[in-house]
């Protein structure tokens, strides 16, 4: 997926060369982008002086591939989830500080510009301090943590509580690679240090609407002087709250342009007092407002590399996604018994994982030099 923003994005990044493990798709990919192509990734990192590496390969392979690279000096842009486990995060996370690399985590949802204003509104003070973020019928997993994170002031998650179903269904086939005979549906509860609370629910049917699921969907900021009900940020001011607390509604508005034949973004705003906007910094790219948040990642990676800057969404702001999507599982196997965080040790669907890794792929998970050798098909 990385292929089309570097070629969008040419002014800041040059295509080197293509890694696939499939030699006769890495051969055509290299022969349209006019760029060698390679099967393995010791050969690349052998014979190209790379700058960064995307590493864009299937989830279980994250940690394998990305610290092979890190400990030889390459900066990295990775796919979510960083690692599925807490533990090969670590490995990853290690690489890249013993290579003195930069690390940049590709987690788009909570960069789209229209989370980007929730939070922007937030801030400015517009709803008060931050009560309670509500995610129903959404996505899920770490993609969600990370936007609810954000909306709670990046504030430390402290415990966790998760309820889960498991409900025999008729076969669904939501895609090619996601066929259910059962639905597993959560509703996790998240604290974090500054008193916020997360209510979050998921079942696989959202991800494809399946079975009608998802044909309406929450996401909502409760403040203490206002709220945040999808894209309308309400606002009340002290006249208002003490004659009915009837708020003032103000959505958020999207302002494009078109540049041949796409609608480009050229702002977000929103008419609280005072008015918020949040300017397209990237206006010379030619993609949806959407499409913005893949930018912003790819910028991240660049200028961390270009002018020696952290990243933006790091190793350690992965792994806190990661941390509470296994914290809420671990608290739904124990019948909704809360989990505190951070975790102190393994907990059951970590060591699950690693025990699938090892079985699926007759690898320790844990061997970098022999992982990279892996073929890991995509889940």
């Amino acid at each position: 997926m990385r292929l089309p923003a570097i070629r969008m994005m040419s002014d800041v990044f040059e295509l080197a060369a293509v890694c696939d493990v499939d030699e006769g798709k890495a051969r055509s990919v290299g022969a349209e982008f006019g760029v060698p192509a390679y099967s393995r990734v010791q050969d690349l990192a052998a014979n190209e002086d790379l700058d960064i590496a995307a590493v864009s390969t299937p989830g279980d392979s994250h940690h394998a591939v990305g610290a092979y690279l890190a400990e030889r000096g390459v900066n990295l842009i990775v796919e979510t989830p960083i690692s599925p486990t807490l533990q090969t995060t670590d490995v990853l996370i290690g690489a890249v500080e013993r290579g003195g690399v930069k690390l940049e985590v590709a987690e788009q949802f909570c960069r789209e510009p229209i989370h980007l204003m929730k939070r922007a509104a937030i801030e400015a003070g517009h709803i008060g301090d931050v009560l309670r973020v509500f995610s129903l019928f959404q996505t899920g997993g770490y993609h969600i943590v990370s936007n609810v994170r954000a909306m709670a002031c990046d504030s430390e998650a402290v415990r966790v509580t998760g309820l889960a179903m498991n409900s025999p269904i008729p076969r669904v086939n939501v895609s090619d690679i996601r066929q259910y005979e059962t639905e597993s549906w959560t509703m996790d509860l998240v604290e974090f240090a500054n008193g916020a609370l997360a209510v979050m629910s998921y079942s696989a049917m959202y991800h494809g609407r399946a079975l009608g699921r998802k044909s309406q969907t929450l996401f909502q900021i409760d403040g203490t002087t206002g709220t945040i009900v999808e894209d309308d940020v309400h606002t009340t001011t002290e006249a208002q709250r003490l004659s009915g607390g009837r708020a003032t509604v103000c959505p958020i508005r999207t302002v494009t342009r078109e540049v041949d034949g796409i609608q480009v973004l050229d702002r977000m705003e929103v008419e609280t007092d005072p008015p918020l906007v949040w300017q397209n910094p990237w206006p010379q790219y030619r993609t949806s407002p959407r499409g913005l948040a893949i930018v912003e990642e790819m910028d991240s990676i660049a200028r961390a590399v270009l002018d020696d800057l952290p990243t933006r969404y790091d190793g350690y702001r992965a792994r806190k996604d990661i941390e509470i999507e296994l914290a809420v599982a671990e608290s739904g196997r124990l019948d909704g018994k809360p989990v505190d965080l951070p975790l102190q040790e393994p907990v059951s669907r970590e060591t699950k994982l690693l025990a699938r890794f090892a079985r699926d792929y007759a690898c320790d998970p844990f061997d970098v030099e022999a992982c990279v050798d892996v073929f890991f098909p995509k889940r």
